[in-house]
């Protein structure tokens, strides 16, 4: 309830002129995510993406003359202070835009402070429909929704012939849409819920989920949760069932985090991902994220979540070029409703009725070593 609050009070307080002009060196971009509890290191790997690119863009001389920065504060997770840090980064940094936000509630919090200041909104890392579906023309998203990751885990699934399926998610208001979103693909499908566990949202406390589910016969367990808590919850489901399950989780899950903190008890987890494989390179993006990612000298592996980050920018700096020498923000929207661009194998759509750019989803699998199979 604090939040929303605190979003009513400054939707009715009264405006405060936000710095709208680029200065004459630089674009300054500002960005609030987890980087402290469970989900840490998703937003570091997208935040980390975003500067591999960013840095080499500013290498090259920046953007018609001019450098990008990226202003990166840490909100925990607590959409109250994410409000917070937007403001911080609207009224003190002068962000020209606000990008690579973390997860669901801190967007849902963000949007209304964002329209009201009309303040670009670019690439969070959600998937949630409301978000993709919102009214606000300050939004603009790069990844396919989270209806498209369920949708493709639940296809690919009955292909095999699994039909009992198990689901631990987070008792929160996200967590009760993503089941509402499951339900009726399964019914689509021909699959049957057979249990559900919930355990609270960056707690790291399976306890009562791992409970619910023990005494379900399923055949795969769907991970609705992500980060710290999908790797508590799968210890202590194995730990408390003496048994190996076979779990399927969206890309948010944070395949690496699975793979580094679980070993070889990762091995067989299916993940969707939303772009190209950045372990083989097929496609340009892939190369040119690798290259970079080598001369960066900082000894960082490839990551899917690190290549989304990357993506998202290498869009976001192809609006800027194309708005023009003099940006302003209502200009690089404009830009943004009207752009279509390849950015190496990737493909990203925007119009004036779809702010959401892409639909891609491939489904991989942890393999030795963390490596994705697909």
């Amino acid at each position: 309830m604090k939040v929303w609050l605190l979003i009513w009070a400054l939707l009715l307080a009264p405006l405060h002129a936000a710095a709208q002009e680029v200065s004459k060196d630089e674009i300054v971009l500002g960005q609030s995510a987890s980087f402290t509890g469970s989900f840490a290191s998703q937003a570091a790997a997208y935040r980390d993406g975003a500067l591999l690119y960013f840095n080499e863009v500013n290498r090259r001389g920046g953007i018609h003359g001019r450098k990008i920065r990226l202003v990166s504060l840490d909100d925990q997770y607590k959409p109250e202070l994410a409000v917070e840090n937007t403001l911080q980064l609207i009224e003190q940094h002068g962000a020209f835009a606000l990008t690579h936000y973390t997860w669901t509630p801190v967007a849902r919090a963000v949007i209304p402070v964002a329209t009201k200041y009309k303040v670009p909104f670019f690439a969070p890392y959600t998937g949630a429909s409301d978000v993709y579906r919102s009214s606000s023309p300050m939004v603009f998203t790069v990844r396919a929704s989270f209806h498209a990751e369920l949708e493709a885990i639940i296809r690919h699934v009955t292909t095999l012939g699994i039909r009992r399926i198990a689901f631990v998610r987070y008792t929160s208001k996200t967590g009760d849409e993503l089941l509402a979103e499951l339900e009726p693909l399964l019914k689509k499908y021909g699959a049957t819920l057979v249990g559900t566990g919930s355990m609270a949202n960056n707690s790291a406390q399976p306890k009562e989920a791992i409970r619910q589910l023990a005494p379900v016969e399923a055949q795969a367990v769907l991970l609705g949760v992500s980060g710290t808590d999908a790797v508590a919850f799968i210890q202590g489901y194995e730990a408390a069932t003496g048994r190996k399950a076979q779990y399927y989780a969206r890309s948010l899950v944070g395949a690496r985090q699975l793979a580094q903190e679980l070993g070889d008890q990762a091995f067989g987890i299916s993940v969707t991902q939303l772009v190209p494989n950045p372990f083989k390179q097929v496609v340009e993006v892939s190369k040119e994220y690798n290259r970079l990612l080598k001369s960066s000298g900082a000894g960082a592996q490839p990551d899917y979540i690190s290549l989304e980050g990357f993506i998202a920018a290498k869009v976001f700096c192809e609006a800027l070029k194309r708005t023009g020498p003099a940006p302003t923000r209502a200009g690089f929207l404009q830009t943004l409703s009207q752009m279509k661009v390849d950015v190496g194998g990737f493909e990203v759509t925007f119009s004036p009725g779809n702010h959401n750019g892409s639909d891609f989803v491939d489904m991989t699998m942890i393999g030795r070593q963390g490596r994705p199979i697909n």
